[in-house]
């Protein structure tokens, strides 16, 4: 749904991976070690005190999407993005975050940036596979936004990378918030909270999305929906923080 949702806009879609496969009408398929070898490839070791983290190729995504614009130039889109509305930046853009300078899940950087080739070498140095703190490569980028003065390119684009905020949007008859440009699903607190992508409530925000690009997927019903509705609720993401931190 994040492809199709950038080629619904008119926009170049390009998805880099180190093995062939199917994708969207419209895609292109690249080779990752046109960037970085597979060899490069890692993924945490350890979990956060909050629970994210382990078994994750966040650290790695980040290195990657930092060496690739300085590469290639362009715009990065995490597969958890949905686009709402378009987007046109000029020359840089970065996702505005209440707790950091700024978020690279959404990112348009010119090629040869300094910026990018900083956030690289920072990320690659500082950045072990062993490490707690999976928001390191986060904190790097906006760093370097302070650094090379690029502030006024951090924007406001949708959610704030809030769960409640994401959760609304998967139960029956919600809605997108008109204000919101893209949608960030959370991947890590999916995985966390062990939730399918693959099937949906009626009428969710989420099932709607899917329908808009014509994608199928199953409606749950029943005993499936109430198993759903539970995995998503407050409760259920109270106690995961509890059992996080208890370790």
């Amino acid at each position: 749904m994040c492809l199709k949702s950038a080629l619904q806009f008119g926009r170049r879609a390009e998805l880099f991976a180190y093995r062939e496969f199917e994708v969207p009408e419209g895609v292109r398929l690249r080779d990752a070690r046109e960037i970085l070898p597979e060899s490069a490839v890692f993924a945490y070791q350890k979990a956060s005190k909050e629970g994210l983290g382990a078994g994750s190729y966040s650290g790695f995504s980040d290195l990657f999407r930092y060496r690739m614009l300085y590469e290639l130039g362009g715009g990065w889109m995490d597969t958890d993005i949905s686009l709402i509305k378009p987007l046109s930046p000029s020359t840089y853009l970065f996702r505005a975050h209440p707790h950091f300078q700024a978020v690279g899940n959404v990112m348009y950087c010119p090629a040869s940036s300094p910026l990018m080739a900083w956030c690289f070498e920072e990320t690659q140095r500082r950045l072990k596979p062993a490490i707690t703190d999976w928001t390191l490569p986060i904190r790097i980028l906006g760093e370097g936004v302070e650094r090379f003065e690029l502030r006024e390119f951090v924007v406001a684009l949708g959610n704030e990378d809030r769960w409640p905020q994401v959760s609304r949007l998967l139960l029956e008859d919600s809605s997108v918030p008109e204000s919101w440009v893209l949608v960030h699903w959370m991947n890590e607190e999916f995985r966390r909270l062990g939730l399918s992508k693959e099937a949906v409530l009626a009428q969710s925000g989420l099932h709607k999305l899917f329908e808009q690009h014509q994608i199928a997927v199953p409606v749950l019903r029943g005993k499936g929906a109430r198993a759903y509705r539970w995995r998503i609720s407050r409760a259920n993401y109270l106690w995961a923080n509890i059992k996080a931190r208890l370790g």
